[in-house]
């Protein structure tokens, strides 16, 4: 298959000729695959006690490496909800849009992120991913190897603490003006419902819950952000829509807690697609991935010691 490059289309005209070339009988089951199963929202309620048993954990325990389970969980659920905002982007959780945007508001609150800022954001992602105007990719902002070899390593600790500023910063950049008012009060109703439980808490010598119960798992939460985020794209082949991204299947648990994010390649393919049926795509289309000999690893510690292994500047 011939190199191909993105056009004006959100994948380009090609991508228009490979899914019109797909064989009959799989676009029947992949339009299938984008309804909606409403029931697969409940997940939140899964996050919500998991993040319940994890404060639990901590608060009343008195081991360190009792903690840091608690913790863990904690932060799992603060990354999983931040993927179900994603999810909400594409209006892939409910049928309404403004039902996705009030939910995908609530499940960005505790990392921080606007619903909207996101969005803006991630939505130029998808129309240049990987090219020239990705937001997202770090060889825009400078093409000087001994920075990009720093920024690729460092990137595993502290991405998405500097993805916390420049999320807002370019959707304030790009987005209309309709799109940062929302980015701007978004921002405020998030600052305020903060304020609000740092004071109470204040108010009852309880200050230290917030540590135990929100930061430090936003520390574990961000990690594993970084991690799903240094596989999906970085030593990709840039200008191929089936090579530009990546999956790693992982195990079943792994993925669900990942909201399926992980199934990276088949969500930029069809974006519209519900978390819940990627894997089921991701087997219907890997005869389409030898062909080109798309990316799948089936753990991220593979891909890691292969990452590592090759370096920065490589393709794997």
């Amino acid at each position: 298959m011939n190199t191909i490059k993105k056009n004006d289309d959100v994948y380009g005209l090609n991508y228009k000729n490979w899914v019109a070339g797909l064989d009959g009988n799989m676009k029947d089951k992949i339009k299938n695959l984008h309804s909606k199963d409403q029931r697969w929202n409940l997940i939140l309620v899964v996050f919500i006690l998991m993040w319940i048993s994890g404060a639990a954990i901590v608060y009343y325990s008195n081991f360190w490496a009792i903690d840091i389970i608690g913790y863990v969980l904690i932060g799992l659920c603060i990354h999983g909800m931040a993927n179900l905002m994603h999810e909400c982007i594409h209006n892939n959780l409910w049928k309404k849009e403004w039902q996705n945007s009030l939910f995908g508001f609530v499940c960005g609150i505790p990392s921080l992120f606007s619903m909207t800022s996101y969005k803006v954001n991630h939505l130029i992602h998808h129309k240049h991913t990987g090219a020239e105007g990705d937001p997202d990719e770090m060889q825009n902002m400078t093409n000087n190897k001994v920075i990009l070899t720093i920024f690729f390593y460092l990137w595993l600790f502290v991405g998405i603490f500097i993805y916390l500023i420049h999320v807002p910063f370019n959707a304030l950049k790009f987005g209309n003006t309709k799109e940062r008012i929302q980015i701007i009060v978004e921002y405020l109703i998030i600052g305020a419902i903060i304020a609000t439980v740092l004071f109470f808490l204040n108010q009852n010598d309880n200050l230290i819950l917030v540590l135990d119960f929100w930061l430090i798992p936003m520390i574990f939460g961000g990690f594993l952000g970084n991690v799903r985020g240094w596989a999906e794209h970085m030593l990709t082949d840039k200008d191929h829509f089936l090579l530009n991204t990546r999956t790693v299947t992982s195990t079943k648990l792994f993925s669900f807690l990942f909201v399926n994010l992980n199934y990276h390649l088949e969500h930029h393919l069809f974006p519209k697609m519900p978390w819940y049926n990627l894997p089921v795509l991701h087997k219907m289309l890997l005869p389409e991935y030898k062909k080109v000999n798309a990316t799948v690893y089936s753990s991220y510690v593979t891909f890691f010691f292969d990452a590592f292994r090759r370096g920065p500047h490589a393709r794997i």
